[in-house]
């Protein structure tokens, strides 16, 4: 698999009739949105109509959704460009696929070819919400839980990407949560296993310095969390921060002395070593010769 950045993307958005340039929808707002066409040469549409996989709000022309809520690359882009329109504004929105985000194209393409999407939709109205910042802490929580739980049935399905942007809605929620809270420690030891999960993802698309990042953020709170010094030390591998990778499987050992997994990754890590030192020698030797 191909290192592949994993980020919310936005459409380019083309008005078709202005809006009322009084509101427009924020995290949390759930919006109410007429769906007048799907236009693309590159994908198949009509499949995209009736495939939660591809999207869960293409699947009739009138819905609901609460922004921050999509499950899919197609979801998450009408998120991003609805949160851009005025309420009773008609766009066209533009979306930007990669192949491996759909199954099915009605053409064959290369890995880097980006497949495209246009749709029509009409923000009808909004329900207003509070502002992220002014959540408490039991809607922060609540919510954060259940991002968690939809992340954990996707990855159960192996829709890691999909999985991934759950996560990090979780993640953001229960940084929010005042560190001053009585349920401090079990919103950290929820946020670690979460952050874990996230790690996962990233190595899975080799965003080796984001899972570095991220477990480090673990280990900071738990210093013998098992799961952030595996996934560290295997960042780092592939990095060729042997060094470091040494100490953090030093740290499992102590822990697990018989852990299955470090034990391979020490293999890994000492093979790559000793490959590692052979070619520098044999640079060093012709350097000098």
């Amino acid at each position: 698999m191909n290192k592949t950045e994993l980020s919310r993307k936005c459409p380019n958005i083309t008005v078709v009739k202005k809006g009322e340039c009084i509101e427009k929808p924020i995290w949390g707002s759930t919006c109410f949105i007429s769906i007048h066409g799907i236009v693309s040469e590159t994908v198949n549409t009509q499949w995209i109509r009736r495939t939660t996989e591809a999207s869960e709000y293409l699947q009739k022309d009138c819905i609901q959704l609460v922004i921050g809520n999509g499950d899919t690359s197609i979801d998450r882009q009408i998120e991003e460009g609805l949160t851009r329109m005025w309420v009773g504004e008609k766009a066209r929105l533009d979306l930007t696929l990669s192949p491996g985000e759909l199954k099915y194209v009605l053409r064959s393409s290369k890995n880097d070819d980006l497949l495209e999407l246009s749709i029509e939709l009409t923000l009808e109205k909004i329900d207003s919400c509070e502002p992220l910042w002014r959540w408490n802490k039991d809607k922060l929580i609540g919510s954060a839980t259940v991002s968690k739980l939809r992340g954990n049935e996707l990855f159960s399905a192996k829709r890691y990407v999909d999985a991934f942007f759950r996560y990090s809605v979780a993640a953001k929620y229960l940084t929010m949560v005042d560190p001053l809270s009585t349920d401090n420690d079990d919103v950290k030891i929820q946020l670690a296993a979460i952050r874990n999960n996230i790690a996962f993802v990233q190595h899975l698309y080799k965003n080796f310095e984001e899972v570095i990042f991220i477990s480090s953020l673990v280990v900071d709170d738990y210093r013998d969390n098992i799961k952030a010094r595996l996934r560290r030390a295997a960042a780092y591998i592939e990095l060729q921060d042997y060094d470091r990778a040494a100490k953090d499987l030093e740290v499992v050992f102590k822990v697990e002395k018989n852990n299955r997994d470090a034990l391979r990754l020490a293999k890994d890590l000492s093979k790559r070593q000793k490959e590692f030192d052979l070619t520098m020698a044999d640079k060093m030797k012709k350097l000098f010769s």
